[in-house]
């Protein structure tokens, strides 16, 4: 007598498919330091302009970073 239940596929990848879940985990990292980098020339750009507004005639712009303060300035 023929059985009337389907064939199921294996519900979860097969071995040799399988994804390695460290790869995964640094993938992550990566999306997020290309994230936190993108927001940081985004934030750059922004005292940039900002300071061009009030002074004009600088010829250039640098970024400066204390170590006893975590504020950004901009000269």
């Amino acid at each position: 007598m023929p059985n009337s239940r389907p064939i199921l596929a294996p519900t979860g990848p097969a071995p040799y498919r399988r994804t390695d879940p460290s790869r995964s985990f640094q993938d992550a990292l990566l999306r997020e330091a290309e994230a936190q980098q993108g927001v940081a020339v985004t934030a750059y750009e922004l005292v940039a302009a900002h300071a061009r507004t009030h002074a004009p005639e600088a010829a250039a712009i640098e970024f400066e970073e204390t170590p006893a303060s975590d504020r950004i300035q901009a000269l």
